[in-house]
């Protein structure tokens, strides 16, 4: 996977007069879920700061590709995401832990 973070470089661009109001991940990579839609998933309400795993599958609504000013050419997608499964891997990682510290405990 890649890390979809902007650098330093990339957020100055973004708000050149005050970086520290530059976002630190692109526009659109943040999705808003219900407890309602989490649910329709599997997953109970996490805690804020657990990394959640998505597989998702979605469909191409728009493309756009036109000249832009400072480069050749902007293109973008829109995507619909259609069908989605979360896993909380906070939760993973604690159950593995569990289960391997059943069955090989620490010797103290």
């Amino acid at each position: 996977m890649q890390d979809m973070q902007r650098t330093p470089e990339e957020t100055a661009d973004i708000a050149p007069h005050r970086p520290e109001e530059g976002h630190d991940y692109p526009y659109g990579l943040e999705i808003r879920l219900t407890a309602e839609d989490l649910a329709k998933c599997g997953l109970a309400m996490p805690n804020a700061g657990d990394l959640i795993h998505i597989n998702a599958m979605g469909t191409v609504t728009n493309t756009s590709a036109c000249p832009s000013q400072g480069c050749d050419r902007h293109q973008s997608v829109s995507v619909q995401i259609t069908h989605m499964d979360l896993e909380n891997e906070d939760d993973e990682d604690d159950a593995d832990d569990t289960a391997s510290s059943k069955l090989y405990p620490t010797m103290d």
